[in-house]
């Protein structure tokens, strides 16, 4: 009998936490579209920078992290990969510290993922970061 009760305890406890919504939640974009953001600085390619973006936007949505809907880092050429992506408008923030100046850098950028700027499902934009 004893074992019963915590079953059934165990259930509902999980039930009630798979039941609960995170507030704000961003739904997950997917799609077939690749977007790779080449992130400069002073004509140089930076690694080690955060690169947002936010999908359905006009206006570039501000510097809090936690409005974007995705989140990659770049690579050691300055490259972050999207995937998975529609077509649609979306804002690309990038920021983080450049060791060459010894200074954080941040930068954004519109983009639109179309027809007409996308080819084979891939599309690549550079973004310019400064102090």
């Amino acid at each position: 009998m004893q074992k019963v009760k915590y079953s059934v305890g165990f259930l509902f406890a999980f039930l009630i936490f798979w039941g609960c919504k995170k507030e704000n939640a961003h739904t997950p974009i997917s799609g077939s579209i690749g977007l790779d953001v080449l992130v400069k600085h002073h004509n140089r390619a930076l690694g080690s920078i955060h690169v947002f973006l936010k999908n359905n936007v006009q206006d570039f949505p501000g510097r809090n992290d936690s409005l974007y809907d995705m989140r990659v880092e770049t690579d050691a050429n300055g490259m972050a990969h999207f995937s998975s992506l529609f077509p649609g408008n979306y804002f690309i923030y990038a920021h983080g510290w450049d060791p060459g100046v010894l200074d954080s850098v941040w930068g954004y950028k519109g983009a639109i993922l179309s027809n007409q700027t996308v080819s084979n499902n891939q599309i690549t934009i550079g973004i310019a970061v400064s102090e």
